[in-house]
């Protein structure tokens, strides 16, 4: 059984459920592999024990880097709701969104992915609010990024981390936007709240505020109507089952538990988030 193939099939229940054994050669391998990569800690607790498991990938598809979220997660225990591999980020979610110039970022994979079960596949995320690493750096060159639409919570720390990396891609050449959702709210929170999330998050994308960078007045064009065909094909791929698009580190289709997740229980489960970190 592949890494990878565990990795994505564990995102709702105990990894240690799916392996083999211990006692037979091809679980004690995947089990060490796993203790390599701090899935398993030498504590024997697994790493993402209770967490929706979302892989990334570097720009070759093998999975560097592995985002976690908790879904009971209680502000209170002082314990994160988002989890990472140890050591540096590596590694951006969903590259090849970045290929069509117009990039949206969220500070959160939740908030992303938000955006992309209601059909904007250009998104991507960064490691929380000071997380746009070389990584996102390199992609963005690669692929020409040429205006980017900042999609980070709207908070004080939200508002401050915006700028980061507005100023260095600005003075790369791009262009840039901030996204304003209503005043301590995010992405995730606009859509489970809309009754049309990709008409209401697309509302915000069109009243996104001019940073600089490029010439003002130029409205995105992702709305209004690029988001006709949104809703259009989200409804064909949802209702008939087809989803042919990769999100997932390439992979055919997203898990159907990450898309089950998002948006219709993620009121339920990220109901608790003020106070929440944004990252490992």
């Amino acid at each position: 059984m592949k890494l990878s193939t565990i990795l994505r099939s564990s995102s709702l229940s105990s990894l240690s459920y799916r392996l083999p054994t211990k006692e037979r050669k091809d679980g004690a391998e995947l089990r060490g592999r796993l203790q390599r990569l701090g899935v398993f800690p030498q504590s024997g607790h697994e790493h993402f024990n209770g967490c929706v498991v979302v892989p990334i990938t570097d720009s070759t598809g093998a999975v560097v880097e592995i985002y976690g979220r908790k879904l009971d997660w209680d502000p209170r225990t002082g314990q994160p709701a988002h989890l990472y591999l140890p050591g540096a980020h590596r590694g951006v979610w969903n590259s090849e969104g970045l290929s069509g110039g117009e990039v949206i970022i969220c500070e959160s994979l939740i908030d992303a992915l938000s955006f992309w079960c209601a059909g904007y596949r250009n998104v991507t995320a960064t490691y929380g609010t000071a997380g746009f690493t070389d990584d996102h750096r390199a992609a963005f060159s690669r692929h020409k990024v040429c205006r980017v639409l900042i999609a980070y919570d709207h908070d004080d720390a939200g508002d401050g981390a915006a700028q980061k990396p507005a100023v260095e891609l600005m003075a790369a050449g791009a262009e840039c936007l901030r996204v304003v959702f209503p005043w301590g709210a995010d992405a995730n929170d606009v859509a489970v709240g809309a009754d049309d999330p990709a008409r209401e998050l697309g509302r915000y994308l069109s009243e996104a505020r001019w940073l600089g960078g490029a010439p003002a007045g130029r409205v995105p064009p992702t709305v209004p109507d690029v988001q006709q065909k949104v809703q259009q094909k989200v409804q064909q791929k949802v209702l008939g089952g087809q989803d042919h698009e990769k999100p997932f580190g390439g992979q055919d289709r997203a898990p159907v538990e990450a898309r089950a997740l998002l948006p219709r229980r993620s009121r339920h489960l990220l109901a608790n988030r003020t106070g929440a970190p944004h990252g490992a």
